[in-house]
């Protein structure tokens, strides 16, 4: 069985060997041997404090090998912590007030204070290296003591909690965010707390006031519920004492009436509206953790890559260039897009493309990291998403410890951030130096001739000549159908055979030397330096940013502008209603704004940071062919056309308000004129009453002149049945509708 570094082992079925869960630090093949640590939160025994961590211990390989395979123990990829997952920026966002963002930088600063301490001692190097000789760093450990006047033993303790954390820098932060339990309710005193009475310093009663009992508690806070506009806080303090803390009594007449218990035997008004507060009015504040932004300086590698390198993960060269190639829009083919910016991470020992990243976005450090992320992460699930099938470690990957990337693209704090996390290095090579990058440059060419310059609306990394079809009226395919043949040109090129790269042993094991090969071989066999990592930690400092705003409907992506919100989609799931920014702009119906990570190629779903790490919320509105291949640049674009086209047609929309105005008015003049006319012809003018009498009978005749025939039709049928209208009968009608109106007009 293979052990991995950094995995978790704990008990199995049956009796276990270890004691606790333990984390992988280094492996020894030739000599029979693995270094195990215990986790902090695993330690249970007598005498030693729960902060403390024990240091690493040696067991024989072969005995824990053999009890994995039995299943007496059990490895596992655990996760680290979501607050371990916190940038600086998410971590600020998340503060509560400004004094918990206070606490949270001082706690940042005792971290760092932590590490400016062992990193002379672990920092530029791994846990298989050390721990195996560990007692040799006794002299470093005294230095450091005597120099920043540190016990020796508190030293070893964070060092053995940095390696017992995975080595990730937020392993050093202190738990004092754990103290005075928060979350957590205290145990029930036996005697009144808070402020004595002044009846009670007067001397004046005998007991200083009620305790709570069990219960009491949620007596109080279902009191406090009923708290509305409608009812105040005393009027509920006053219905909850009447339910809980009264009696009933019967008077001389019968009737039952509620008393009060005295003042001494139910809880007060304060001890009302604090515990209603805590357990009804205010959710718990989470606690989140992030990490301090500072930098690190690069390491100069002299000489050839091929010179230094001897195992996979050891270096990576990464580099962006164009695609010189035109595409059309996934909403329509005659909308032409710009060819795209492609960068690509070459692993340097095995010359395997491990990750990768197409957008629009010009070349920075935001795409810089998301490619890092692609080449650390599994590729199952975005081969998926433009209908390619991969096999489980089909395109594997890893997190390199040094990367070579151009002088300038990559340098920001963002990745400033994200290098002093993971402890990779970054080496820029001097400007307009292929040469330094040559195998990732020979990528680009390779897959410029492979694919890009055989695709229609390619400009073949060239500007046009004169009498050329400008290539822009020749584009053809969208990002779903370039991004498909791209993944299987990829592909292709990791199963190529190369001899000169795979070691000796593997080709006298009859595996075909391919670059994938190559890869997953020194990869199984130990031969490789990456840095394990957790992905969510990852995803987390790689992908970009985007403004938003939460609502009680869910999140909603903003344009660009920050203002306006994005149409067609809202991401919505479950778990967000526990995310305290949820529950204010649900509570007071308003909008939040927030920041979430987001994949612009991938709008199906977005990442929120939280203190449980990220939470991936999905698209709840988008129809599904915004989910199949468009990107936020495609219906970005598309919402700005909308836009035009309205503005374009303004001038219509207002000619035909105006007409209607004029049509209406016109009317009306008309109508006015006539009725005028007609006014003139009578002897008298008639009265207000008069106008308003006989309203039955002017509805009559408007309906026989509409249509006659159905009127005398229905006449006739009255008769027929011996039906007939009393002359008494209208005129008393007439009368009491000339009441009515008289009573209206006065």
């Amino acid at each position: 069985m293979t052990l991995l570094l950094g995995y978790i082992i704990r008990a199995g079925v049956g009796e276990s060997l270890l004691s606790g869960a333990q984390r992988v630090l280094a492996v020894s093949v030739p000599g029979d041997a693995v270094w195990l640590i215990c986790l902090p939160r695993e330690l249970a025994i007598e005498g030693v404090k729960k902060h403390h961590v024990l240091a690493p211990r040696r067991y024989r390989l072969s005995a824990i090998s053999d009890a994995i395979e039995q299943g007496m123990l059990v490895m596992e990829d655990v996760p680290l912590p979501g607050i371990w997952q916190m940038t600086d920026t998410d971590y600020a966002q998340e503060a509560a007030s400004e004094s918990e963002r206070k606490l949270r930088e001082r706690r940042l600063q005792k971290r760092d204070a932590r590490w400016n301490v062992i990193e002379p001692i672990v920092g530029t190097q791994r846990a298989q290296d050390i721990v195996p000789v560990v007692y040799l760093l006794r002299r470093e450990i005294e230095a450091q003591a005597k120099a920043h006047h540190v016990s020796i033993p508190t030293i070893y303790s964070w060092i053995h909690r940095f390696w017992a954390g995975g080595s990730c820098l937020n392993s050093l932060l202190p738990n004092t965010n754990y103290c005075g339990n928060p979350g957590k309710r205290k145990k029930q005193s036996v005697r009144r707390l808070g402020r004595k009475s002044r009846l009670f310093k007067a001397g004046l009663i005998a007991t200083e006031g009620y305790v709570l009992k069990s219960g009491d508690g949620e007596r109080l806070a279902c009191g406090y519920a009923l708290v509305k506009p409608s009812l105040t806080v005393h009027d509920a303090y006053l219905h909850t004492m009447d339910a809980f803390w009264s009696t009933t009594n019967q008077n001389e007449h019968g009737y039952l009436r509620r008393e009060m218990l005295p003042e001494l035997q139910r809880p007060t008004q304060v001890q009302f509206e604090y515990w209603g507060r805590q357990l009804y009015g205010d959710p718990l504040r989470r606690q989140l953790m992030g990490s301090d932004r500072w930098a690190t300086s690069t390491l100069a590698v002299a000489g050839s890559a091929q010179d230094q390198v001897h195992v996979i993960g050891q270096m990576g060269m990464i580099d962006s260039t164009s695609t010189d190639v035109y595409l059309t829009s996934v909403l329509s083919r005659l909308k032409v897009l710009p060819p795209m910016h492609r960068t690509i991470i070459v692993d340097v020992r095995s010359t395997m493309m491990v990750g990768f990243y197409l957008g629009w976005e010009d070349p920075s450090s935001a795409t810089s990291l998301q490619a890092i992320f692609c080449a650390a992460s599994d590729k199952r699930e975005i081969a998926a998403r433009f209908g390619i099938d991969l096999e489980d470690d089909e395109w594997p990957g890893m997190l390199h410890r040094l990367y070579l990337a151009d002088n300038g693209e990559m340098k920001s704090a963002a990745l400033m951030e994200a290098e002093r996390q993971f402890r990779f290095g970054v080496e820029y090579v001097r400007a307009y130096s292929g040469q330094s990058k040559s195998q990732v440059e020979n990528q680009h060419h390779t897959d410029h001739k492979a694919l890009d310059h055989k695709l229609p609306g390619t400009t073949r990394g060239r500007q046009r000549k004169r009498g050329e079809t400008p290539p822009s009226k020749l584009a053809l395919w969208n990002y779903q159908e370039y991004m498909h043949e791209f993944i299987l040109a990829a592909l292709h090129h990791s199963k190529q055979e190369v001899p000169d790269r795979a070691p000796t042993d593997m080709k006298l094991a009859g595996v075909p030397p391919t670059r994938a090969n190559v890869f997953r071989w020194l990869r199984d066999h130990h031969a490789r330096a990456d840095i394990p990592c957790s992905l969510d930690q990852l995803r987390a400092f790689t992908l970009p940013d985007r403004c938003a705003v939460i609502r009680r409907e869910g999140i909603y992506l903003l344009m660009d502008d920050g203002i306006r919100q994005l149409s067609g989609h809202r991401y919505f799931t479950e778990a967000l209603t526990r995310d305290v920014r949820w529950q204010k702009a649900a509570a007071s119906h308003s909008v939040v704004k927030l920041t979430v990570k987001l994949d612009a190629q991938d709008l199906s779903h977005i990442w929120l940071p939280t203190a449980a790490g990220l939470l991936r919320i999905a698209n709840v509105q988008a129809e599904q062919i915004l989910l199949e291949g468009i990107t936020l640049t495609d219906w970005v674009q598309h919402i700005e056309d909308e836009d035009l086209r309205k503005d374009q047609g303004r001038d219509a929309r207002d000619q035909g308000d105006l007409d209607t105005l004029n049509r209406r008015g016109q009317t009306s003049r008309k109508a006015a004129t006539e009725k005028r006319a007609e006014e003139a012809q009578l002897p008298k003018k008639p009265s207000r009453k008069n106008q308003a009498t006989g309203l039955r009978q002017n509805k009559a005749d408007e309906m026989a002149h509409m249509n006659p025939s159905v009127f005398h039709k229905t006449n006739e049928t009255a008769l027929h049945e011996g039906v007939s209208l009393s002359q008494e009968a209208a005129e008393a009608a007439n009368r009491a509708m000339d009441t009515f109106h008289e009573g209206s007009e006065r």
